[in-house]
């Protein structure tokens, strides 16, 4: 049996950051964690807001696919996406803007890892 030894957190945003185009967050590599992992985005500040949060992966880190999407519509609030088993490597939040703007306060990847 493993023994869990790290809890993995990686900040995916540099701060608050005011998104009123579509927007891609910094790259969290994932394939050091055991099984499930979350990503937590929390945002407020938001006027008019119609956009969709994406969970993106990818094996290589280039190429993107969309896994799953939220849409939001309140000023203020977070979101966790919480993913189960997955083999690929590198995970980021992208922001598909309809309409309004909203300030990102945290996007931040949460995972364990064991030996």
């Amino acid at each position: 049996m493993a023994t869990l030894d790290a809890i993995l957190v990686k900040e995916m945003i540099a701060g608050s950051t005011t998104v009123n185009t579509d927007f891609v967050s910094d790259v969290a590599e994932i394939d050091n964690r055991e099984d499930a992992f979350t990503i937590q985005i929390v945002y407020d500040g938001g006027s008019s807001v119609s956009m969709d949060f994406v969970l993106q992966l990818s094996t290589d880190g280039v190429n993107f696919s969309d896994v799953k999407t939220r849409a939001i519509v309140d000023d203020t609030g977070s979101h966790i996406f919480d993913v189960q088993d997955t083999g690929t490597r590198y995970a980021r939040i992208g922001v598909n803007v309809t309409s309004g703007s909203i300030d990102l306060q945290r996007i931040i990847y949460s995972g364990r890892r064991n030996h």
